[in-house]
């Protein structure tokens, strides 16, 4: 029986877990740091169902202000 994900850094690794026979890998790596540094500090540890749309509305407009990295926020987001 597979495991259900309960917070977004489960959901996260199940989903780089799938997807990385078909990305190469550089855009594993990218995906990988991007979770890392920027997705998991605020919204990895919750519950799937707290992650609303207005969680998800704050942190892109927060990664927005705290960055003037054109390719941070596009490929983070």
């Amino acid at each position: 029986a597979t495991d259900i994900p309960t917070c977004l850094t489960d959901l996260a690794a199940d989903f780089l877990r799938t997807r990385e026979p078909v990305l190469s890998p550089r855009t594993v790596r990218i995906y990988r740091d991007d979770y890392r540094l920027r997705i998991a500090p605020l919204l990895g540890p919750l519950p799937l169902d707290q992650i609303t749309r207005h969680v998800c509305e704050s942190f892109v407009a927060d990664l927005a202000a705290s960055t003037t990295s054109h390719r941070m926020r596009k490929g983070t987001v």
